[in-house]
């Protein structure tokens, strides 16, 4: 009965949005933000890309009415004259650093093996502010799922050292530990970030374009408000989804994968906040890169 009543609120919510957001079209990255729009998998004018830099680049006159991407990157593509505004945010951290289990004492020391992803980008950025910068052995590469794989395997890449530590994101992590049994969570890198700045971190922003229809967008903005708030209630949602491999290919995510993140204390951090009610947050996040967060950058409702 329980699956029957969300399936059943799910498609008469696609019905109100079908009805109310005036074909607008968007464009995501796949991983966790994705999955705050669950229900427009057969949707045409919903697009993910795996590239942030593909993203950042289309946020000009022609790109989509809606774009989801980094609010670092996002920013910083409007103070370059991309022609957006910060509406919201969708995903608040979903970065922690796991154990491979291969360390005698399960105490971070300097001479530890660490492997990150995101040199230069805010994977680095917030290590660094949590931990310092004094690591001898801290490697990075390419991205989050080469990270995963020296979760899994305790080596670095080329097989060659053995590896304590890695910084990595939801939702790959949770695949990651569900094949290497030794490895566990050592730090909720949100947490620790809380304990530092006393703010909640941002990570997903999502922009609207400048000359999309207003009521539209705060149509949009409603209901993904609350439909994101229905998932989070019943993550169950997910396990209705009927085409498997159709929902991997578009959200490069599992929905059973997706499900136990969000069952698992929504380690994906996904949620709804205006950027507006937001500010405090987003700027001292932002002041890591710095990078100054104006009014004029800000959406209004």
């Amino acid at each position: 009965m329980r699956k029957k009543l969300a399936f059943i609120s799910l498609l008469l919510s696609s019905l109100v949005s079908c009805s109310s957001n005036d074909n607008l079209t968007i464009l995501c990255p796949t991983g966790a933000p994705s999955i705050a729009f669950y229900d427009h998998l057969n949707d045409d004018n919903f697009i993910t890309n795996s590239s942030p830099a593909n993203i950042v680049s289309s946020m000009t006159n022609s790109g989509s009415d809606i774009v989801i991407i980094d609010t670092i990157k996002g920013v910083d593509a409007i103070k370059n004259n991309a022609p957006y505004k910060l509406a919201c945010n969708l995903t608040f951290g979903n970065f922690y650093l796991a154990s491979t289990g291969h360390d005698d004492n399960n105490q971070l020391d300097n001479d530890d093996v660490i492997i990150n992803f995101g040199m230069g980008q805010t994977p680095q950025k917030v290590f660094e502010l949590i931990y310092g910068t004094s690591f001898n052995n801290i490697s990075y590469v390419g991205n989050v799922s080469m990270a995963a794989k020296c979760l899994q395997s305790k080596k670095t890449l080329d097989g060659k050292d053995d590896v304590d530590y890695v910084f990595i994101a939801q939702p790959v992590l949770t695949q990651a530990l569900n094949n290497n049994k030794d490895a566990f969570i050592y730090a909720n890198i949100q947490e620790e970030y809380k304990k530092i700045t006393n703010k909640e971190m941002i990570q997903a922003g999502l922009f609207v374009k400048n000359n999309a229809s207003k009521k539209a967008i705060n149509n949009f903005l409603k209901d993904l408000d609350t439909k994101i708030n229905s998932l989070l209630n019943d993550a169950t949602i997910l396990n209705d989804i009927a085409d498997v491999e159709a929902f991997i290919n578009k959200y490069s995510i599992n929905p059973t994968i997706a499900y136990q993140c969000i069952n698992n204390g929504n380690s994906l951090g996904l949620g709804f906040s205006y950027a507006k009610d937001n500010f405090d947050n987003i700027s001292s996040f932002l002041s890591i890169f710095n990078i100054t967060l104006k009014d004029e950058y800000i959406y209004e409702i």
